[in-house]
């Protein structure tokens, strides 16, 4: 059986050669200005059973996150947003992880919306009692119209906290 429990924080950014970098994720402080669960802008992926894989929008110090509590032996537990992007544009993603780890997936489509092979994807690990920072840079390929960024607690997890 895998159980984790982490809180993240999640920063995402465009690096442009010799711009500053741009925030592109909407909401990227997991706020649910609803209260319906679900940090605005993002979509549960897989959602939560609420039986043996949960997620909670929270604050931790004063600062806003996510909670993913992963219990199941069947399924994950994630989050994901698509944005659309420009062909050899670099991409960096900074996860600040408390608990357990995750996995952090890049998914490239094409104008057709078909996955661009390989799926980029790193393991991001956090600290027992600290948050620890991880980092995800990738270039969109040349036929890249859009990026499903996906932030996911996998099947292979094996986390006890």
């Amino acid at each position: 059986m895998k159980t984790i429990a982490l809180l993240f924080i999640l920063g995402f950014s465009v690096l442009l050669r010799l711009l500053p970098a741009q925030q592109l994720l909407t909401n990227p402080s997991f706020l649910d200005t609803n209260a319906d669960g679900v940090p605005d802008g993002w979509l549960l992926t897989p959602a939560p059973d609420h039986v043996s894989t949960f997620l909670t929008v929270t604050n931790y110090g004063g600062t806003p996150c996510v909670r993913m509590v992963d219990q199941s032996t069947n399924w994950g537990l994630g989050l994901r947003q698509t944005l659309t992007v420009r062909p050899g544009t670099i991409f960096r993603e900074v996860i600040r992880a408390q608990g357990g780890q995750l996995s952090i997936y890049y998914r490239w489509l094409d104008s057709s919306n078909a996955l661009i092979e390989p799926v980029h994807s790193m393991m991001a690990r956090g600290g027992s009692n600290t948050f620890l920072s991880n980092e995800f840079v990738s270039s969109a390929p040349t036929q890249a119209a859009s990026l499903e960024v996906w932030v996911y607690s996998t099947m292979a997890n094996q986390t006890t906290t």
